[in-house]
């Protein structure tokens, strides 16, 4: 099992500040997860668990 980093505030603010701009991509012209996806990526969630994230939001939105 892999131990999870901790989350810094420098992270929290950067995903607070994506999830942001990406939902306003979202409303006006789709194309978040271009955004989304590289920032949960740096931010050292794998890569899986980073795209299931996103496939299961795109699911509940729908």
């Amino acid at each position: 099992m892999i131990d999870p980093q901790p989350l810094t505030l420098l992270h929290t603010l950067l995903l607070c500040g994506t999830a942001f701009i990406a939902g306003g991509l979202n409303a006006v012209a789709g194309g978040g997860s271009f955004i989304r996806f590289p920032t949960l990526i740096f931010t050292g969630v794998l890569p899986i668990t980073a795209n299931a994230s996103i496939a299961t939001l795109w699911k509940v939105m729908v």
